[in-house]
């Protein structure tokens, strides 16, 4: 059974405060990634040894946003995990290399 690795919260202001939560759990041929706003479930992204990155769009009060991941090949563990909106970075786990719209063909 997957177990939570990682677990990351931040309060951040859309229209109104809302509370997210990161959670990074761990599998035996995959990782999952979760992220949570006010505990809903607003946006999932599936991690193996073909894709180490992804991005995945999700709605908060009428606006979209990103969340973005690069995990390492070697380690198995997350390089980077950010949300962003309108190309801004506001929140980061990791380093902030999938802030790099480069990285995913932009």
């Amino acid at each position: 059974m997957p177990y939570i690795r990682i677990k990351e919260r931040w309060t951040m202001p859309v229209k109104d405060e809302h509370q997210f939560r990161l959670d990074v759990r761990e599998g035996l041929w995959r990782d999952r990634l979760d992220l949570y706003v006010d505990d809903e479930l607003v946006a999932t992204g599936v991690i193996s040894m073909f894709e180490l990155k992804g991005m995945t769009s999700f709605i908060v009060d009428g606006q979209v946003f990103e969340l973005r991941w690069i995990w390492s090949m070697w380690t198995g563990n997350p390089l980077s995990i950010v949300v962003m909106r309108h190309g801004k970075m506001l929140a980061m786990y990791g380093c902030e290399e999938a802030a790099d719209d480069k990285k995913f063909g932009g």
